[in-house]
């Protein structure tokens, strides 16, 4: 691990010396106000919002030390891994990023943003057959979890959602038009509820087509408008 923090801290040294991302987080705020006491191993609720704070504004040397500190303290936790993979991601270290995914999953993670996160990175290595073989994977995980709507919605699961729209941007980059207009209305048909769902297939058979698809999800989207208004 000691070896892996080294490599990233070399690689984002020159970024890290110019970056002052870390003034808009207050709990980066409260974290350098006491140094001295490192973090509390059992505040799992700070430990998180910290390393996203870090994470998002591009502090990955930060994060990838203060998720390590915890780490070695109380244990494997999912969100550690995470934002350790975040933050080699954002450095470009793509294999690395996908290396503390799978760690995430396999300690007992697997959400949204493993998947979508890991299938990045390899769409960083220009891998989209991996890429698409991860979302694939999760979609399968969320429609066994969740095999339709609850009775009181009409989007299965807003995570699925985004999920399918990341496929489909890699079925599009793959030049596999088919495979995109698939996915979408595998979307649709899971997520009847979701205006943001018909509004991506409708985009995509006025660019794609066929015609018939599109005046027949155009008149499905009339009548869900309808429902809702």
């Amino acid at each position: 691990m000691k070896s892996n923090l080294l490599i990233l801290i070399l690689a984002l040294l020159p970024a890290f010396a110019h970056s002052s991302g870390t003034s808009r987080c207050s709990d980066f705020e409260q974290w350098k106000s006491n140094p001295h006491e490192g973090l509390d191993p059992f505040d799992h609720d700070f430990h998180e919002r910290l390393l996203r704070c870090l994470v998002e504004s591009g502090e990955y040397v930060l994060a990838f030390g203060a998720a390590k500190e915890v780490l070695e303290r109380e244990g494997d936790y999912p969100y550690l891994y995470h934002h350790m993979g975040r933050s080699y991601y954002g450095a470009g270290l793509y294999e690395k990023a996908i290396e503390f995914f799978r760690y995430s999953v396999e300690s007992g993670g697997y959400g949204y943003e493993d998947a979508v996160y890991m299938a990045r990175a390899y769409r960083g290595l220009n891998d989209l057959d991996g890429a698409a073989s991860i979302l694939r994977e999760y979609l399968e995980f969320i429609e066994e979890s969740f095999p339709e709507a609850p009775d009181d919605a009409w989007t299965v699961h807003p995570a699925e959602v985004n999920a399918i729209f990341e496929l489909s941007d890699v079925y599009i980059d793959s030049d596999n038009i088919d495979a995109a207009r698939e996915v979408l209305i595998y979307g649709v048909r899971r997520n009847s509820g979701s205006r943001r769902m018909y509004d991506a297939l409708m985009a995509f058979l006025g660019k794609h087509g066929p015609q018939d698809l599109y005046d027949r999800y155009m008149n499905k989207k009339k009548l869900f408008l309808d429902n809702i208004d």
